[in-house]
């Protein structure tokens, strides 16, 4: 039932597009810019419930076009009165990778592969030991956006053919990374947004969980099960019983009520309890397929729709994370 409702989300966010021009996808209306995890989110959510058909191709092929000169996607800033003019972003980019991916595994598409390739290519030379830069305009080093682009060199590393050495290249990026990121979470749980800061905040907690939790996919290690298993419990005391998120109690409180928080512990937790309540939440938080901006705000929001429905599909896909530590 469970993830029949899940699934139900997922395609009102499709249906939400099907009678909207492919490159008016990407308009935001909220903060006026162009959002390319828009389109990102539908090409995905359409490949993982298998619509393969002349739209989703039309996405792909969108999303190629849409490369940047430095062969990565444009971001663009978060406020309203950030300028619309867009710079290199490595979360935009790890956003339309992964969609990409996702496509290019039922397509075969050699030309779509090209684009991948010089993605993941340009994101491994900005990579120092675990640390990648946020974007063009923003040095910062962050724990989410860092596992993100693990989760893109990951994937894509794994339609390359056994035997190529960008395979080889990308699964170590992704280790440097994981092992990177484990080495900042508290003894409680906990991991910071910043690699230099000890601020902790909530949506950000949810997103590091369910990245690592995905990564599991790939990395079948204790030291990574208990990460995520750590993370939960630490995550799962700031929701009340109703499973709304009890913002206050974080020390910080930036984009303080985000959506997307709740789509991306569905993908991370293992309470069922909570699973549901989250579950409802989101269900009242949704009209015609578009999810309102936060907690405390009624208006729809494509763009956290978007991070959301990232995290929704994550969830259908989480692998066990059980582990056993007997030594007999």
């Amino acid at each position: 039932m469970t993830r029949r409702r899940i699934v139900d989300l997922i395609g009102s966010f499709i249906n939400h597009f099907n009678d909207i021009g492919i490159n008016e996808y990407a308009r935001e209306d909220i903060r006026g810019k162009i959002r390319l995890e828009i389109p990102s989110a539908v090409l995905y959510a359409r490949c993982k419930l298998e619509i393969y058909d002349e739209t989703t191709l039309e996405l792909c092929r969108m999303l190629c076009k849409k490369q940047n000169s430095e062969f990565m996607w444009d971001e663009y800033g978060y406020c309203v009165t950030d300028e619309n003019i867009g710079f290199t972003g490595l979360v935009t980019t790890s956003f339309v990778l992964i969609s990409l991916v996702e496509c290019y595994r039922y397509f075969k598409k050699e030309d779509f592969l090209g684009v991948i390739i010089k993605s993941c290519d340009m994101i491994y030379f900005y990579e120092n030991n675990g640390y990648i830069y946020k974007a063009k305009e923003n040095k910062s080093n962050v724990l989410n956006t860092n596992l993100l682009a693990a989760i893109a060199l990951k994937e894509c590393s794994d339609i390359l053919p056994d035997g190529s050495n960008r395979k080889k290249l990308y699964d170590e990026f992704s280790r440097r990374v994981i092992r990177k990121v484990l080495g900042y979470q508290s003894f409680g749980g906990e991991f910071p947004y910043h690699f230099d800061s000890i601020a902790v905040p909530i949506l950000y907690q949810a997103m590091v969980c369910a990245e690592l939790r995905r990564l599991c996919k790939y990395y079948n290690e204790i030291i990574l099960k208990h990460a995520v298993a750590n993370g939960n419990m630490a995550m799962e005391k700031y929701f009340d019983a109703n499973g709304h998120i009890l913002w206050d109690k974080a020390n910080n409180h930036d984009k303080k009520g985000a959506v997307w928080a709740y789509g991306f512990t569905m993908a991370s937790t293992d309470n069922n309890e909570l699973e549901k309540k989250i579950l409802r939440r989101l269900e009242d938080r949704n009209q015609n397929g578009l999810f309102y901006y936060s907690d405390f705000d009624e208006k729809l929001d494509g763009f956290y729709s978007a991070w959301n429905i990232f995290g929704l599909v994550w969830s259908l896909e989480k692998c066990s994370i059980k582990y056993n530590l007997s030594l007999k």
